[in-house]
């Protein structure tokens, strides 16, 4: 929809953003209702995408342990298919857990150290043929937009796999400068957590551990979790756009004669202008319809 300037009103672009928002859930599958409120959809969006593995090409890096792990013919050629996939910039998220298409579930993992953890099949699912199928060995990676950093391969029913330090020990210790911005320098922690069953019940109860491995602090790599157990990432970029929305709108406000001014300067056969908030691989612009004039939002 659009807003033409003779009843141009100020919520234009958080209305957009709700319409954009329920489009990308409803690409995703998630559900919504209208009772919802737009900070509570983007959320569901942002939550999703956060998850998401970005289809470009990467360079792979390998753990000693990883390099010495042997696999049964079927998840070997599981994980083969992974690293063409991570090489070739192809689609990952198929090896993904199904919860990253599941409304609102969290992936602790992923929140706390920014780990994610892939099934080691070339198969389908039988329920879901988007994913892969699942596998009672799991891949654990560090995955950044240039490399794919591979640590472990542990079976997916080990007591709270998900939790297990080794896992930022491997890091420390073959790939230190991955976590040189994590590290808090000048303080102490009075309580180390090593224990798996302990790393999980705290992040469930939506406690931020700073993790010491080796002599060193790290705040969580994942962005950490918030006290009600969420990402604290998608709550920052969700304050941002929600942010950015208000920003853009008061903008638009506080410009709109001179815009009109200049587009009509250059379209001069134009009688009213439409704004729309748009999203595209781009980012976030808004759009003067009739001019096709686009104004890119910085964010």
């Amino acid at each position: 929809h659009t807003r033409c300037l003779s009843d141009w009103s100020s919520d234009v672009c958080s209305s957009d953003l709700r319409e954009i928002t329920e489009n990308m859930l409803n690409r995703y599958g998630l559900k919504h209702t209208t009772f919802e409120t737009t900070e509570q959809k983007v959320l569901r969006w942002l939550n999703t995408n956060y998850k998401l593995i970005d289809p470009i090409p990467r360079k792979l890096f390998f753990s000693e342990k990883i390099l010495n792990t042997s696999l049964t013919t079927e998840l070997k050629e599981g994980y083969e298919y992974i690293k063409n996939k991570l090489t070739n910039g192809m689609d990952v998220n198929c090896h993904l857990s199904k919860n990253i298409f599941s409304e609102d579930k969290p992936d602790y993992l992923f929140y706390d150290w920014g780990i994610h953890h892939f099934h080691l099949s070339r198969g389908k699912d039988s329920k879901n043929s988007y994913f892969s199928k699942r596998t009672d060995q799991l891949l654990f990676a560090y995955i950044n937009d240039e490399n794919a950093y591979l640590i472990d391969i542990r079976p997916h029913n080990e007591d709270y796999v998900f939790a297990q330090k080794e896992l930022l020990h491997i890091i420390h210790k073959e790939w230190n400068e991955l976590l040189d911005r994590f590290k808090i320098k000048g303080i102490s922690v009075e309580q180390e957590f090593n224990s798996a069953e302990d790393i999980q019940k705290l992040r469930a109860g939506g406690v931020l551990i700073m993790h010491k491995v080796g002599n060193d602090i790290y705040i969580p790599m994942g962005g950490g979790v918030t006290t009600a157990a969420t990402s604290i990432a998608v709550r920052t970029e969700t304050d941002r756009l929600i942010s950015m929305t208000r920003n853009a709108e008061k903008w638009l406000s506080e410009n709109i004669n001179d815009i009109e001014l200049e587009i009509k300067r250059n379209n001069p056969t134009i009688q009213g202008l439409e704004f729309k908030l748009i999203f595209n691989e781009k980012g976030f612009s808004i759009l003067e319809n009739e001019s096709k004039t686009y104004f890119k939002i910085q964010y």
